[in-house]
């Protein structure tokens, strides 16, 4: 099937992006990567496991022991300053070990100790090791639309727990019954309580989102759902 973009469409004049056209370039050129590969000493590559890539991985960004992990722009208007003290408050009152690792680029001062690190921006392979590793991935915003993040942290196999003033984010997790959802301090430091010491409720959790990721989400989902979508613009929009 061939993908034309009309020009006399007022939204677009004939613009789209390049991926719906380039949909057999992306699934099925033969040079996509399919498995984690290691360079060799030599230069070469070779195959290696997901969880063996994921334990290389997160050695180098020295992060041990229990820890909670951040991904996105670091600014109050993400959630972060609050999301900072609320961390640091549930720390001091509970003498818990265990850190904040944020990942990506700052815009605010965040005083750097042994339970708030920040990270910088990585690379993906890098950022989703960590994610990985972790024991949850915190979403402190309050105005998100569909967190690509949170998915990558089911993806992973890991709970979230998200602002629930943020309706999407609640609304997200509810439907994916993969993570916790708080609203004041209170709420968040009880969440983290059941995130750290019960270990079979987070796998538990991060296990139902990474199924609400495969049955809607996941690369084939995707391109069935493109496909439909392509089929029903060249019937001329009737439903297949």
């Amino acid at each position: 099937m061939e993908v034309e973009f009309a020009c006399v469409l007022v939204r677009n004049a004939g613009y789209a992006c390049e991926k719906p056209s380039r949909l057999d370039y992306y699934q099925n050129d033969p040079s996509r990567l399919t498995t984690p590969l290691r360079r060799r000493a030599d230069g070469s590559f070779e195959a290696i496991d997901w969880e063996t890539a994921i334990r290389e991985v997160a050695q180098r960004l020295d992060l041990l022991g229990d820890y909670f992990v951040y991904v996105g722009r670091i600014e109050p208007e993400k959630g972060c300053a609050v999301m900072i003290d609320h961390f640091l408050r549930w720390q001091r009152e509970t003498r818990a070990t265990a850190t904040l690792a944020l990942f990506g680029r700052s815009t605010m001062s965040v005083s750097e100790n042994a339970h708030v690190r920040l990270m910088g921006v990585v690379p993906d392979g890098e950022k989703l090791a960590a994610i990985a590793r972790s024991r949850a991935l915190v979403m402190p915003s309050r105005h998100e639309s569909l967190s690509m993040v949170v998915l990558e942290a089911w993806m992973m196999r890991r709970p979230v727990l998200v602002n629930g003033d943020c309706e999407v984010l609640r609304g997200q997790v509810l439907r994916g019954d993969g993570g916790l959802y708080y609203r004041r301090y209170e709420e968040f430091a009880a969440a983290m309580d059941l995130l750290l010491q019960d270990r079979a409720l987070a796998s538990r959790l991060g296990e139902q989102g990474h199924a609400y990721f495969e049955a809607n989400y996941a690369w084939p989902v995707v391109m069935e759902k493109y496909e439909r979508l392509l089929a029903r613009a060249a019937a001329g929009g009737a439903a297949p």
